[in-house]
C-alpha cells in the first residue's frame, strides 16, 4: 500500500521520487480508493511540485507507450481527468480542461491552470475559460486550498503565457472570504505569502489595525515594509502620530524608516534625535535628515555623544558604535582627532566603526594600518577595507609576515585580501602560499582567486614579475601542483615562463 503523503513530500525534492510518484499515480487511477486517496495527498503539496509533476508526466515515455496509461486517462475519476490533463497529446489535454471532473473538482485547479499557459492555443484558451468560470463561483478557493493555488500561480507569471493564472487567481482572492486570503498570507513559501500580502494592499481591505500588526510582526520583510508603508501613507494623510509611533517599535528598521518619514511629514522632526546613533545605516541617515529638518545639526550631537564616551575613557568609556559611525557621516576632518583614541576601544564595534570613521574623514592612515592584527576579525575586515588603495600601507613585506607567520585566521585573511591588491603576480604567490597551507577554509580560498585571476584576469597581466618572483612562483607552482591539477598548473607555468617586459 502507498504511503501518498511520504511519496509526495520526497517527490518535492527529488527527481527520481517524481519518477515514482508519477508512476504511482498512472496506476492508482484505475482503483477508486487510491485514487481519492493520492489526490487528496497532492491537494497538500507544495505549489513546486506541481510544474514538475507536469513535466514528469509528460515526458516519461514509459507512461505513454503501454496500456497503462490509456486506462489510467480513460476513466471519469478526478485522477483520471488530471493525468490527461498532462498528456502529451494536445488533444487529450484539451479533452481534459473541458472535462466534468475539472470543471467541478477545485482539487484540480493547479494543473488547470498550469494549463492555462499551455503552447497549444486550443489548450491554452480553453483552460483560461474553465478557469475563469471556476474561479468566479464562490467558495472555490477554500482556505486549505489558498496557499497552493496562489503558489502555483506565482511560479506561473515567471512562465511566457503565464499571467493570465496569477491575475486570475489574484483576482479571487481579493473577493475571497477574509480566512482565506489570511491563509495565504500564512504561507510557508516565501513568494506566496508575498504576493498574498500585496493582494491584500491592493484590495483596500485590510484595516489600519491589522497593517500595523502585520508591520510589527511578519516574517517576510518586503511584505512588513509594504506593510508599514501603507500605515505610513494613511497616518501622514490623517495626521495620525499615535499610530507611525507604534511602528516605531518595530524591531525591523525599514519599518522604523518608513514611521519616522511620516513623522517628519507631519510636523514631528523631533522624533529623529532618538534614531541618531542606531545600527541601521538607514535609518541613522533617515535620522540625520529628520534633525536637519528640526532645525539642529547632527555632527553637533555626534561630537556631543563621543566626546562625553571618550572622557569617561578612551578604552572601556560608554561611547555608542552608532554614534561613532554618525560622527564620521556627519562631522569634518577636524573631529578625527576625537576618533583616533576610540582606535584603541575596549568595544570591537567602536574600534571597527572608529576605523571607518577616520578613513571617510581622511584621518591618518598609519595608527589604522598597525590595527591588522587586532584580535577580533570584524576589526581586520575593516582595516582591511580602509586599507585598499594605500599601496604602501602597511609595507608588502609586512603583509608577507602576516601571511605566512603563525597568525589567526582572520589576521591571515586580511594580510592575503590586501596582497592581493598590489599586483598581478604578487596576488599570484599568495594564492599559491595559501593552497598548500593546512587550514582547509585558507587553501580553498588561495585556490578559489587562483583560479579566477586564470580566468578573468591573467590576459591582462602585461608587467612580468620580477626575477627574485619568477623564482618563488616555480617554487610554490610544484608544492601547489597536486591540489591545482595538471591543466591549470600546466597553463600558470606557461603564463610564469612567457611573460616578458615589452
Amino acid at each position: 500500500m502507498t504511503d501518498w503523503p511520504a511519496l509526495v513530500a520526497a517527490a518535492a525534492d527529488r527527481a527520481g521520487e517524481r519518477w515514482e510518484l508519477a508512476g504511482r499515480l498512472v496506476d492508482a487511477a484505475r482503483d477508486r480508493q487510491a485514487a481519492e486517496q493520492a489526490l487528496t495527498a497532492l491537494t497538500a503539496a507544495p505549489p513546486a511540485l506541481w510544474p514538475r509533476l507536469d513535466d514528469e508526466l509528460r515526458a516519461a515515455s514509459a507512461y505513454h507507450a503501454t496500456g497503462r496509461w490509456r486506462v489510467a486517462v480513460g476513466g471519469r475519476r478526478p485522477l483520471s481527468a488530471l493525468l490527461a490533463a498532462c498528456s502529451r497529446n494536445g488533444r487529450e489535454r484539451e479533452r481534459a480542461v473541458r472535462s466534468e471532473a475539472v470543471r467541478t473538482d477545485p482539487r484540480l485547479l493547479p494543473v488547470l491552470m498550469i494549463r492555462t499557459a499551455d503552447w497549444a492555443p486550443p489548450v491554452r484558451e480553453q483552460a483560461r475559460r474553465t478557469l475563469d468560470e471556476m474561479l468566479a463561483a464562490p467558495g472555490v478557493l477554500s482556505p486549505e486550498q489558498a496557499a497552493t493555488v496562489l503558489g502555483v500561480a506565482v511560479l506561473l507569471r515567471a512562465r511566457l503565457r503565464g499571467d493570465h493564472a496569477f491575475t486570475a487567481v489574484a483576482r479571487a482572492l481579493a473577493a475571497a472570504p477574509d480566512a482565506t486570503l489570511a491563509t495565504a498570507r500564512a504561507a510557508a513559501d516565501l513568494r506566496t505569502r508575498r504576493a498574498a500580502h500585496q493582494i491584500w494592499l491592493d484590495s483596500g481591505r485590510a484595516g489600519q489595525d491589522a497593517l500595523v500588526h502585520a508591520a510589527l510582526t511578519e516574517i517576510d520583510p518586503v511584505s512588513r515594509v509594504r506593510c508599514a508603508a501603507a500605515v505610513a501613507r494613511t497616518a501622514v494623510r490623517e495626521r495620525d502620530a499615535a499610530r507611525l509611533e507604534r511602528l516605531l517599535g518595530a524591531r525591523c528598521a525599514r519599518v522604523r524608516v518608513e514611521a519616522l518619514t511620516g513623522l517628519v511629514e507631519i510636523g514631528r522632526p523631533e522624533a529623529g534625535v532618538a534614531f541618531l546613533q542606531t545600527r541601521s545605516t538607514l535609518l541613522r541617515a533617515t535620522a540625520q535628515w529628520a534633525v536637519r529638518r528640526a532645525g539642529e545639526d547632527p555632527a553637533g550631537l555626534y561630537r556631543a555623544a563621543v566626546s562625553a564616551g571618550s572622557e569617561a575613557d578612551s578604552r572601556t568609556g560608554e561611547v555608542s558604535p552608532g554614534a561613532v559611525a554618525g560622527l564620521g557621516e556627519c562631522g569634518t576632518a577636524d573631529d578625527v582627532y576625537l576618533l583616533l583614541p576610540l582606535l584603541g576601544h575596549g568595544r570591537p564595534r567602536v574600534r571597527a566603526e572608529a576605523v571607518r570613521a577616520v578613513r571617510r574623514l581622511g584621518g591618518p592612515m598609519d595608527p589604522i594600518a598597525a590595527m591588522l592584527t587586532d584580535p577580533a576579525p570584524a576589526v581586520v575586515r575593516a582595516v582591511t577595507r580602509a586599507l585598499r588603495g594605500e599601496p604602501g600601507l602597511p609595507p608588502t613585506g609586512r603583509l608577507w609576515e602576516l601571511l605566512n607567520g603563525e597568525r589567526p585566521r582572520h589576521v591571515r585573511l586580511g594580510a592575503h585580501r590586501l596582497l592581493r591588491s598590489r599586483d598581478a603576480w604578487t596576488r599570484v604567490e599568495a594564492d599559491l602560499v595559501l593552497i598548500t597551507d593546512p587550514d582547509p577554509e585558507l587553501a580553498t580560498r588561495g585556490r578559489a582567486d587562483l583560479v579566477a585571476w586564470m580566468r578573468r584576469d591573467s590576459a591582462t597581466a602585461y608587467t612580468p614579475p620580477s626575477p627574485a618572483a619568477r623564482e618563488r612562483i616555480r617554487a610554490l607552482l610544484t608544492t601547489a601542483a597536486p591540489a591545482l591539477g595538471p591543466d591549470r598548473t600546466r597553463l600558470l607555468r606557461w603564463l610564469v615562463e612567457t611573460s616578458r617586459p615589452a
